[in-house]
Order: C-alpha cells, then structure tokens, then sequence
C-alpha cells in the first residue's frame, strides 16, 4: 500500500505540474480537479484525513467553478460555502495542531480559484504550497514533499511566463 500511495501522490505531481502552467482559467481548473481526485486518494489511502478532505473540498471547488463559469451563475454564495467547508474539515479531521495547516491551504485556495485571474492564483499558490509541504513533512510522504518543491517551482515558471515577461 505505501508504494501505491507514493505512485499515486507521484502522478500528482505531475499534474500539479501543469496546472500554474494554464493561461486560461477553464484549463487550469480541470488540471487541478483531476490533480485532486489523485490527491485524495494517495492522502486518503495513507490515513492522511485532513490532506483528504481538503483535496475532496477542491474537487467540489472546481466542479462547481467551472459550472459557474460556463453558466453565468453567480459564484459569490460558494465563495462563503467553500471557505466554510475549509473551516469544518479542521473540526471534522482533526489530529492534531498540523490539521491546520490543510485547512488553512484548502481556504486560500478557494480565495485563488474562486477569483477569475490566472495571475492571483498563481501567487496565492505560494503560501498554499508552504502550509501542504509543512503538512506532508509532518506525515512523511515524500509525493507530497515533492510536489510543494514542483508547484513552487512551476508557479514561479508561470509568474515569470505569464506575468512579469509579458509586461
């Protein structure tokens, strides 16, 4: 089970990969939706509850964002909705002081998608990053470790691309 775990958080790093690498909004959130089935499951299958819930919380997240965008349905009352969920899943998973830091990615990362600018979800990714890659040292698994150092780097790869080259 370990193996599957890591090989599973590993085919999560890749898609993370992609995903700050998007220009267009819908593209970034489908990456990150199949990013966090993965995620879920590789956390989920290590017992890791409070990473779990919060990849399921993004796996919502997106689902409804890109409804949202392609309907023209207003997207404020999820806004609320998410962050509430980022909230409960601390209560719902708690395990201690670290289930924190979960939480605290998962509600900046409702902040990041819910907004409509590739660019503030690309700098919002850097903070969400530091609270997962102090998480997933916490619980030893080294997909997720590597994955913080991957999505960092592709974010600042994105900014420079997309952001501070194209001024």
């Amino acid at each position: 089970m370990p193996l599957l775990i890591e090989i599973l958080g590993f085919i999560g790093v890749a898609l993370n990969a992609i995903v700050y690498q998007q220009k267009k909004r819908e593209r970034l959130l489908i990456f990150k939706w199949i990013s966090d089935w993965v995620w879920m499951f590789s956390y989920g299958l290590g017992g890791n509850y409070s990473g779990a819930a919060v990849a399921g919380i993004g796996i919502a997240r997106e689902s409804t964002f890109l409804v949202t965008d392609r309907k023209g349905i207003d997207r404020r009352p999820f806004l609320l909705i998410f962050l509430g969920c980022a909230c409960f899943s601390v209560w719902l998973t708690w395990g201690g002081w670290f289930s924190i830091l979960p939480a605290t990615a998962s509600f900046l990362s409702v902040i990041s998608f819910w907004q409509q600018k590739p660019r503030v979800s690309r700098l919002l990714s850097l903070p969400i990053s530091a609270c997962m890659l102090t998480y997933s040292i916490k619980v030893g698994l080294l997909a997720g470790i590597a994955n913080e150092v991957f999505t960092v780097s592709s974010t600042v790869i994105g900014i420079i691309r997309h952001d501070i080259r194209r001024k």
